[in-house]
């Protein structure tokens, strides 16, 4: 299946679409498109394209055939992931994307390896990027959003007074299929050493489920992906 490129100015009314250079080389030198080949694009917003090319020089034009509207799947899914290595948390990123995530906020918990510190935004940047990339190869419509949170206790007021809120535990008794989500639901995963007892002890004390999702000790780069996926799929 043929990859999609972003455009973020289009709508339902929308004839022609023109690349930006950084699509158009993609499309041009790795791609190779040739006039009057079928090509999709995305907005981010929940807006498919389907196009066939017109012009490819300098940069590619589109005429536009159809666009087809994508509601956001039931429930939204929020991971709340505790920061990990940098290439861990781009595959994260890259999978939860791919499976269609709508928000991904990170945090720096007790025994995350990883520190961000003066980096925040240029790694908030490379994840946005990456989900990006990963919702074209996808051919997704709705891009997952990317936050940061600079410290525990602002992913306690986050979740406060919100209903369906797992923290994914290899150790938890109950099982996701047990749990019937609403409107949204959040996951929680930990970092690569766990969490600490002081921060388990809180989110519990806050009201958080504890929720087992497999039988494996899952990455924390592949939770967040495989919670939504399978709670994405709960009949």
């Amino acid at each position: 299946m043929q990859s999609a490129y972003f455009y973020a100015s289009f709508d339902k009314n929308t004839s022609e679409i023109k690349l930006d250079s950084k699509e158009s080389h993609h499309a041009l030198n790795v791609r190779r498109i040739k006039n009057n080949e079928e090509v999709f694009v995305t907005n981010g917003r929940g807006l498919v394209a389907s196009t066939f090319a017109v012009d490819l020089k300098p940069d590619v034009v589109l005429k536009v055939t159809n666009v087809s509207q994508s509601n956001p799947a039931k429930p939204k899914v929020i991971v709340l992931q505790a920061v990990i290595k940098s290439d861990r948390a781009d595959l994260a990123v890259e999978l939860m994307s791919e499976v269609g995530v709508d928000e991904i906020i990170f945090w720096p918990a007790e025994r995350s390896v990883a520190k961000l510190n003066e980096k925040i935004e240029k790694t908030i940047l490379k994840w946005k990027q990456t989900a990006l990339a990963a919702l074209k190869q996808s051919r997704g419509s709705l891009l997952t959003e990317i936050k940061y949170v600079t410290n525990f206790q602002e992913i306690l007021k986050f979740i406060e007074e919100k209903q369906f809120v797992f923290l994914l535990d290899f150790e938890a008794s109950e099982k996701i299929g047990d749990q019937i989500p609403g409107e949204a639901v959040i996951f929680l995963v930990g970092p690569e050493g766990g969490l600490t007892d002081k921060e388990k002890s809180s989110l519990l004390a806050a009201g958080v489920k504890s929720i087992n999702i497999g039988s494996t000790v899952l990455r924390g780069s592949t939770a967040g992906a495989i919670a939504c996926a399978l709670i994405r799929n709960i009949k």
